[in-house]
């Protein structure tokens, strides 16, 4: 290996040598450059055009329904718990109850009371939990009674 090393045999690095440039001037939006070569400045963008105006005072979004929320939250659990010994089944079955009774309550209150992306969120993951765990209790049943 030719070049410099260091003291335990390494090869030194060395930076390349390059002379040292300015970075190139940017002209003020709207006004053009006097150098040809000079590049463009990026356009201007008015970021306070896309927030959108706050609601009238007064004007308040629906409470969320407490049904939806927990069919939400045991839904969830309920998938990976569909694995420890088949409890998703049971926990799936108690979100898919509480979704139908979320939906049934948040329908019935003519749009005073929110959260039925929750409650569909619950039901799903109540169906996916209690297919899981059906099936993990078959397989179970199926192991002990063929040994």
């Amino acid at each position: 290996m030719t070049g410099p090393t260091n003291d335990d045999g390494t090869p030194r690095f060395i930076p390349p040598s390059v002379p040292p440039s300015e970075p190139p001037a940017l002209s003020e939006p709207g006004v053009p450059s006097s150098d040809p070569d000079a590049p463009t400045p990026p356009p201007f963008i008015n970021m306070s055009a896309a927030v959108p105006p706050p609601p009238p005072p007064g004007v308040t979004s629906p409470r969320n329904s407490g049904l939806a929320l927990s069919a939400m939250i045991v839904g969830i659990a309920a998938i990976p718990a569909a694995c420890a010994c088949g409890i998703g089944f049971i926990a799936g079955i108690v979100a898919i109850v509480l979704a139908v009774l979320a939906k049934r309550q948040i329908n019935e209150a003519n749009g005073t009371l929110g959260g039925s992306g929750m409650a569909t969120a619950g039901l799903v993951c109540g169906i996916v939990a209690a297919v899981m765990g059906g099936l993990y209790l078959g397989w179970l049943a199926v192991s002990i009674t063929n040994r």
